[in-house]
């Protein structure tokens, strides 16, 4: 058999065999899977990312009926143009053709990583049956930027993170970690002035059309709460840290009276920092847990508090006074949000799902400290930096920044942090096999 024909009939099982796993996954583990959020997709709705509700709007316009089937059937399509695409890359500029199995493995792998019971990504009717996919598909499109230098790599970064961010908004920190790679290549590979001018003039636009974007979905979605979600989920993390004394300064009564209301219901369910337990570990998962509690608990009052006269404008002129209440804990919530961090990096790397534990930590830092140092030992012998090592230093920017960002604005869970899993450990095996290479050669 020719060669060429090989390849093509290596694609072709390699597409089957991943469509089978997806579809055995779907059906063992019944079928579509639904949150909270699922319905505010389905109703369309002004205060979220826009990407989704317009995916299921259109699937629902085709097969009103049978749209759930649809939704799984096209998401699962696109993870498998992620997985085999991703693959292609890695092995492609990485010369590691021969490990292509394990590499495949190690992408698909991150679709299951986000549901511990076994549910692929692509069977969730949430953001996420989208979003992994596209995430994939922009970590290749960055290893195959830095290697090749051209510009329809770039567009496609460009075109990947509008999306990503017009999908899930807690992306937004991707401008930044593009900004930082894209230096860091410029470093290595000598980039001209003129070049670097284009780069950053297409980040801003890239930008742009997010924010651009998401005001015309705005616009055109069902009217709910546009103006005072964001405010509220920043109230919330705040509300955490209220105390007794806090009420004091709020001069009007009702409003006062209102505030009590809420502290109260916090108390009474222990989810205020005071009520978090003594250690640290014990911190952090109470945290996440009071970071969701403490947010619909005082959605649902503040519309409580206005009853039939309630308006998204009414409730986010609410908002305001009570986060000027609260705006002296802003301090305070940021310094318990990056205590998190190492538990969130764990958890974006993390083979298994144990309960959290120190040993938990200490298995997750030890596999961290291996793959820093074989980069650093890889650098040190070669006396440069090598394409693995510049992927490996993309790979932690993606660990990191989505660690920090999801931790701090939303709430440190795996569905939302297991995003660079797969290419982490398909970096990981790149940076071993190009070591051992190098033993060998030396010997």
């Amino acid at each position: 058999m020719k060669k060429s024909n090989w390849f093509e009939l290596r694609k072709i099982i390699e597409i089957l065999v991943i469509a089978c796993i997806l579809v055995i996954s779907y059906w063992a583990t019944g079928g579509i899977k639904k949150s909270a959020d699922t319905d505010v997709y389905l109703q369309f709705l002004d205060w979220v990312p826009p990407v989704y509700p317009v995916f299921i709007r259109i699937i629902s316009f085709i097969a009103p009926q049978h749209y759930e089937i649809l939704a799984f059937v096209l998401q699962a399509m696109l993870a498998i143009y992620a997985t085999v695409y991703a693959t292609d890359v890695f092995c492609r500029h990485y010369g590691i053709d021969r490990f292509r199995v394990l590499v495949m493995l190690c992408v698909l792998v991150t679709y299951f990583k986000a549901d511990e019971h076994g549910t692929s990504a692509s069977a969730w009717l949430m953001t996420e049956g989208l979003a992994y996919s596209m995430f994939i598909i922009l970590a290749a499109n960055m290893v195959s930027y830095y290697f090749t230098l051209n510009r329809a790599y770039f567009i496609r970064i460009l075109i990947d993170v509008t999306l990503l961010t017009l999908c899930r908004s807690q992306f937004a920190e991707l401008y930044i970690i593009i900004a930082i790679y894209l230096v860091i290549i410029a470093l290595v590979k000598e980039y001209s002035i003129k070049r670097n001018a284009l780069i950053v003039v297409g980040i801003i636009a890239s930008a742009l059309i997010w924010m651009v974007g998401q005001k015309i979905y705005e616009q055109n979605a069902v009217p709910d709460r546009v103006h005072s979600y964001g405010k509220s989920q920043v109230t919330s993390h705040l509300l955490y840290y209220m105390e007794d004394g806090d009420l004091e300064e709020i001069a009007d009564a009702k409003v006062k009276v209102h505030m009590m209301d809420i502290y109260t219901d916090m108390k009474q369910a222990g989810m205020s920092y005071a009520d978090r337990p003594d250690d640290w570990l014990g911190t952090a998962e109470h945290y996440k847990e009071a970071a969701n509690y403490n947010r619909m608990m005082m959605m649902k009052k503040n519309k409580a508090y206005f009853g039939d006269e309630y308006t998204d404008l009414a409730e986010s002129e609410l908002l305001d006074v009570e986060k000027s209440v609260l705006a002296k804990y802003y301090v305070k919530w940021i310094g318990v949000s990056l205590l998190q961090l190492p538990i969130s990096v764990s958890r974006s790397i993390s083979l298994y799902y144990p309960p959290l534990g120190i040993l938990f930590l200490i298995a997750n830092t030890i596999l961290l400290v291996v793959y820093l140092g074989l980069n650093i030992l890889e650098i040190r012998k070669k006396g440069s930096i090598q394409p693995e090592n510049v992927m490996c230093m993309l790979i932690l920017m993606l660990v990191v920044g989505n660690a920090i960002g999801t931790g701090f604005l939303i709430r440190s869970i795996t569905r939302y942090l297991a995003y660079p899993f797969g290419i982490f450990y398909v970096s990981f095996l790149i940076v071993l096999v190009k070591y051992v290479e190098e033993i060998k050669r030396a010997n």
